[in-house]
């Protein structure tokens, strides 16, 4: 029988690769392309932030270069609470803004809850051994 508590030193490399996946996906084309911005612009005015163009800025930086820090394990812990409150407040429009149920395909928020205890995951735990913050012995690693 194999023991799996050998393998416990990869665990956050996955975790963090497909969350890393996942906002850089998202995060590119509002960081990058006029018209992935200029509708990010159009949601975040629409959840009542103002200026719409700052806090639109400060969620596609957020999910882009929260999704690059964890690809390459650096600044995990700093990277992983951008991706918390970008997702907490996505979590509070769908909620408490738009009245959207939790079920995923009714356009629901279950979806961004798991995000969310996902990057949490990795903001207590941290990057681990096989990443940029041990590899350089960086403080919030």
């Amino acid at each position: 029988m194999m023991a799996f508590e050998q393998f416990a030193q990869y665990a956050d490399i996955p975790l963090r690769l497909m969350l890393a996946i996942v906002f850089l996906y998202h995060g590119y084309p509002k960081m990058f392309t006029a018209k992935g911005f200029a509708g990010h612009v159009q949601t975040v005015k629409s959840i009542g932030f103002q200026p719409a163009v700052f806090w639109a800025f400060c969620s596609a930086f957020a999910e882009f270069f929260g999704g690059l820090g964890l690809l390459l394990g650096a600044f995990t812990r700093v990277s992983a609470d951008l991706i918390i409150i970008n997702m907490l407040v996505a979590w509070y429009a769908k909620k408490f803004k738009w009245g959207s149920p939790f079920n995923i395909t009714n356009g629901g928020y279950e979806y961004d809850l798991v995000l969310i205890a996902a990057a949490l995951t990795l903001a207590l735990m941290g990057a681990g051994q096989y990443s940029f913050d041990a590899l350089y012995g960086l403080p919030w690693a």
